[in-house]
C-alpha cells in the first residue's frame, strides 16, 4: 500500500504532460495496471461502470488521424490540423487508453464521476508502477469519431458508452527500464485490445440492431419527414432505425452539401438532425446555410458527443432549436421530436390565424370605409336636395317678378309712345337700359335654374332597384360640383357618343364619376385639358375620363386600387378601391393607363343591364 506522502509525489508528478521514450509497454503490465485501478465498484452495479480499450501499434497512429481530422472539420482549421491533440505526449505514446462509461448519461453525473475516478486511479497506479501518462479530457477531441473508430473494430456494443477520457500511457524519458515488445495474453474484463499483433477475437460487424416501436404518444402523428446529417454510416443507420420505428419518414445524408441539394430540390422536411461535424463543413455552418434561406425553417437539432456547455450556448446562439447527446437515447429523440414539430405546428396554425385575422380586418376596414363614404355621399345628396329646394323658392319669387316687371314695362313704354317724353334722348337711353338689364336677369335664373336641375340629378336617389339613366347626366351634374377644383387654365373638353340608357344606381355611379374627376383636376398642376369620352359597344357602356396632368409611375399602377394606398397626404385613398367595388358591382369594371409627365386614363365599363351582367 502507498503511502500518504508518496501518493502526494505520485499527484504532483502527473501534473504535466510527460515525454515519452520509444518502447513499447509489456500487456501484463497494462493488464496489472487497469485491475488494480478497477477492482471495485458499488454493488448497485450488476455489471463494472467502466470500459477501457487499448490502442497500440498502427491502429494507435489510425485513431490519432481520425481524430485529428474530425477536429478539423470541426474548428475548421483545415490541412493545418488541430494543435491541441498533435502534442508530443500522444504523439509518442506507445499506448493509447481510452476510458468509455457504460452508464447511460440520463443516470446522472455520480456514474460520470465514478468512471472518472476510475480513469484517475489508473493514472496514479500507472505512476507508482513507473510508467508516465498524459490526460486528453473527451471536451478537448471529437468523441464521436472514436467511438466510431472503437465500433468499427470490437463491434456496436461500444457505440452506446460514452467518452470519459482517453490516456496516452509510455515508458517517461529520460531514466526509464528498458520495456520488452507486447506479447498475446489474455487481459481480464473489462480491458479490451485495439492493434495487437495477433488480436484475441473477430471484430463484430457494426450492425444495428432491431429496434421496438415506442409507445402510441411518443410516435409520429402526420409521418412527418426528417432529414439526418451525420458523417458516420453506424449513426445515420441508428437514427434512421429509431426515427423509422416511431413512424417517421426518414432520409439520411453523410455530407452538408448534399442534404441542402435536396431540400433545394423541393425535400422540404420537417425536422433537422445535424451531427456536429460533417466531411465538407461544420453542423453549425449547415445550420447557418438553412437559416440563410429565410423561409421559416423546420426545427434544428444538433446532435453531438460533447458535454461542455460553451458549444451548446455557441450553438444556441446560431439557431440550434435542441441537442442531442450521443449515444442519442430513443425515448429523448422522440420526446424532443414530438415537442419540436408540435412547437412548429401550433407557430404555423398562430400565424394562418394571423394571416386571417389580418384579412379579416382588412375587409372589415374597406367596408367601414365604404359605409362612411356612402354615408358621406348620403349626406351631401341631402345636403343638395335641401339646398336646392331652398334657392328654388326665392328664384321663383325672382323669375316671377322679373316676367311681372317685364309686362308691367311694356305697358309703360306704350304708354309714352307720341308722348314728348318719348323723343328725349335720356329717356329712350334709360328704357333700353332697364330693359337689357331685365333680360340679363332672365338669363341669370335661367342658368341659376339649370345648376339647381343638375345637383337634384345628382343627389336623387337610385332606391334598391337599379333603373335606367343618362350616363351624360350623371357626368354634367357631377362637373358642376367638382368645377371650383379645376385651375383657371383646365379646359374641359366633351366628347359624348350615342349612349343609350344604363340600368344602374346612378348616384354610386356619380361618386365613381366625382371621384375620377377630382383626381383628374388635382393632377393638372398649372394648365391642361379632362376630356370625358362615352361610347356604347354591344352590350356595354364605356365612360373614359383622360386628364393631361403628371401621371402615375409604373410602381404604383398594380397598388392605387389598394385600401389606403395615396400618394398624397394621410387619411385620403380610399375613392379609388370603393370606385372600383361599385364598378365590380354593377358587374362593370374600371381599367387605368398612365404615363408619367403625360396624363392618366381611367376608363368605367358598365353592362347596359345588370340582369345580363349577373347571368
Amino acid at each position: 500500500m502507498l503511502r500518504l506522502a508518496e501518493t502526494g509525489e505520485l499527484i504532483a508528478a502527473t501534473g504535466d504532460a510527460p515525454r515519452f521514450r520509444q518502447g513499447a509497454v509489456p500487456a501484463e503490465l497494462l493488464a496489472e495496471i487497469i485491475a488494480a485501478a478497477t477492482r471495485r465498484f458499488p454493488a448497485r452495479f450488476s455489471q463494472p461502470p467502466w470500459r477501457f480499450v487499448v490502442v497500440v501499434e498502427r491502429e494507435r497512429e489510425q485513431l490519432i488521424s481520425r481524430v485529428a481530422e474530425a477536429l478539423a472539420r470541426h474548428w475548421g482549421l483545415g490541412p493545418l490540423g488541430p494543435r491541441g491533440l498533435a502534442s508530443d505526449a500522444v504523439l509518442d505514446a506507445p499506448a493509447l487508453v481510452l476510458v468509455f462509461s457504460a452508464v447511460p448519461s440520463s443516470e446522472g453525473l455520480e456514474a460520470f464521476a465514478l468512471v472518472a475516478g476510475a480513469a484517475q486511479n489508473l493514472i496514479l497506479t500507472a505512476h507508482a508502477a513507473g510508467l508516465a501518462t498524459h490526460r486528453i479530457y473527451s471536451a478537448n477531441v471529437v468523441p464521436e469519431a472514436v467511438l466510431d473508430f472503437v465500433g468499427d473494430r470490437l463491434g456496436p456494443e461500444l457505440r452506446s458508452s460514452e467518452l470519459v477520457a482517453m490516456l496516452a500511457v509510455g515508458w517517461p524519458d529520460p531514466d526509464a527500464p528498458e520495456a520488452g515488445a507486447i506479447e498475446v495474453a489474455m487481459v481480464p474484463a473489462p480491458m479490451r485490445w485495439i492493434g495487437r499483433s495477433e488480436p484475441p477475437h473477430e471484430a463484430a460487424p457494426a450492425t444495428v440492431a432491431e429496434i421496438a416501436k415506442p409507445a402510441q404518444v411518443l410516435r409520429s402523428p402526420r409521418a412527418e419527414r426528417v432529414l439526418v446529417a451525420d458523417a458516420y454510416p453506424f449513426n445515420r443507420e441508428q437514427l434512421a432505425a429509431q426515427l423509422a420505428a416511431a413512424g417517421y419518414l426518414v432520409e439520411t445524408f453523410a455530407a452538408g452539401e448534399a442534404l441542402l441539394s435536396r431540400v433545394a430540390s423541393g425535400g422540404q422536411p420537417d425536422l433537422y438532425l445535424v451531427a456536429e461535424t460533417l466531411p465538407d463543413m461544420s453542423g453549425f455552418g449547415l445550420v447557418r446555410r438553412i437559416l440563410g434561406e429565410g423561409r421559416l425553417h423546420a426545427p434544428i437539432v444538433i446532435t453531438t458527443a460533447r458535454r461542455d456547455s460553451a458549444f451548446r450556448i455557441a450553438g444556441l446562439s446560431a439557431g440550434v432549436d435542441y441537442y442531442l447527446r450521443k449515444p442519442v437515447n430513443p425515448v429523448e429523440l422522440y420526446t424532443a421530436a414530438r415537442i419540436l414539430l408540435d412547437r412548429r405546428r401550433l407557430v404555423e396554425e398562430l400565424q394562418h390565424k394571423n394571416q386571417e385575422l389580418g384579412q379579416l380586418l382588412g375587409e372589415l376596414r374597406m367596408t367601414q370605409a365604404r359605409l362612411l363614404q356612402q354615408a358621406k355621399m348620403a349626406s351631401l345628396g341631402q345636403l343638395v336636395a335641401g339646398v336646392a329646394h331652398e334657392i328654388n323658392t326665392p328664384l321663383g319669387a325672382v323669375v316671377s317678378n322679373n316676367d311681372l316687371f317685364l309686362r308691367a314695362f311694356g305697358r309703360l313704354r306704350e304708354a309714352l309712345a307720341g308722348s314728348a317724353l318719348s323723343d328725349d334722348e335720356r329717356v329712350r337711353r334709360d328704357l333700353q337700359a332697364v330693359e337689357q338689364l331685365s333680360r340679363v336677369t332672365r338669363e341669370g335664373c335661367a342658368r341659376i335654374t339649370g345648376i339647381v336641375r343638375t345637383l337634384r340629378t345628382f343627389a336623387r336617389e337610385g332606391g334598391e332597384e337599379a333603373r335606367p339613366v343618362d350616363l351624360h347626366e350623371g357626368l354634367d351634374s357631377t362637373l358642376v360640383l367638382v368645377a371650383h377644383l379645376a385651375k383657371a387654365n383646365t379646359v374641359i373638353v366633351r366628347e359624348y357618343g350615342v349612349l343609350p340608357s344604363v340600368e344602374c344606381h346612378l348616384n354610386q355611379i356619380n361618386q365613381v364619376f366625382m371621384n375620377l374627376l377630382v383626381n383628374a383636376c388635382q393632377a393638372i398642376d398649372d394648365a391642361g385639358t379632362i376630356t370625358l369620352r362615352t361610347s356604347s359597344d354591344g352590350g356595354w357602356a364605356s365612360v373614359a375620363i383622360a386628364d393631361t396632368g403628371r401621371g402615375i409611375p409604373r410602381e404604383h399602377l398594380a397598388r392605387i386600387f389598394d385600401p389606403g394606398f395615396t400618394t398624397k397626404s394621410a387619411g385620403v385613398g380610399l375613392g379609388l378601391m370603393i370606385g372600383f367595388q361599385i364598378v365590380e358591382a354593377h358587374g362593370g369594371e374600371i381599367a387605368v393607363e398612365s404615363e408619367v409627365g403625360r396624363g392618366t386614363t381611367f376608363t368605367v365599363k358598365l353592362p347596359l343591364r345588370q340582369r345580363a351582367a349577373r347571368e
